[in-house]
């Protein structure tokens, strides 16, 4: 089994392309927001398997959501990854060497969901293990669609340091857009085909009047 270490000291085995002990690392649960509130961009969109007593469709400016983190775990599997969303700051995109959209203002549209504080730490322990294959947990500021609220809310982001991430040139392969359709077009994983989790982004995006070229 091929181990590495990431900036927080957490172990990684390559092998199943996921943290050793199979949970997301980052902020400690002291750091978390409390009320906790959870901003979901990719699959949560859709699929929320934890109890909240609060959703609503909302927006993180600042950020940008790219195809671009390696999935062994979801969407693929170890002899052929597939390939989901992450969200990461717009100077980290740009450190990366991905090429961006000239002129639109890095927005992601997502949902938030407040959990009951009864069940924050099932929750936690929850999405530690969804997020497990790569995911850093992070805090950002999360504005409703209306402009009504902003939340302090709890995301996980696959940063361009985790060793699934696919915007560097040693990494599972380009991050120009034929190839990852390709591979969105032929993985699958636990979770299902990865065109699926696709498709039903696009449809989020649809929903909420999203304009994303990505």
């Amino acid at each position: 089994m091929s181990m590495s270490a990431d900036a927080h000291g957490a172990e990684w085995d390559a092998e199943n392309g996921v943290w050793v002990g199979e949970r997301a690392v980052g902020v400690s649960d002291e750091e978390l927001p409390d009320p906790l509130y959870v901003f979901g961009y990719g699959s949560l969109c859709w699929r929320i398997d934890d109890p909240y007593e609060d959703l609503f469709d909302a927006k993180v400016t600042g950020w940008r959501r790219r195809f671009a983190q390696g999935s062994y775990d979801h969407r693929g599997t170890a002899d052929y990854a597939g390939v989901v969303a992450t969200l990461m700051p717009e100077e980290e995109w740009l450190a990366a060497g991905l090429v961006l959209e000239n002129g639109d203002e890095p927005v992601t549209n997502g949902v938030v969901y407040r959990v009951p504080k009864s069940d924050a730490k099932r929750v936690i322990d929850n999405l530690d293990f969804r997020e497990k294959g790569g995911y850093t947990k992070a805090i950002v500021d999360a504005t409703s669609l209306d402009g009504s609220r902003t939340v302090r809310a709890l995301i996980y982001t696959a940063n361009s340091r985790n060793p699934l991430f696919m915007g560097s040139p040693d990494s599972l392969g380009t991050t120009a857009p034929a190839a990852i359709a390709e591979r969105i077009y032929k993985a699958i994983g636990p979770s299902g085909p990865n065109i699926e989790y696709l498709f039903k982004m696009a449809e989020y995006l649809a929903k909420v009047g999203a304009d994303d070229p990505h």
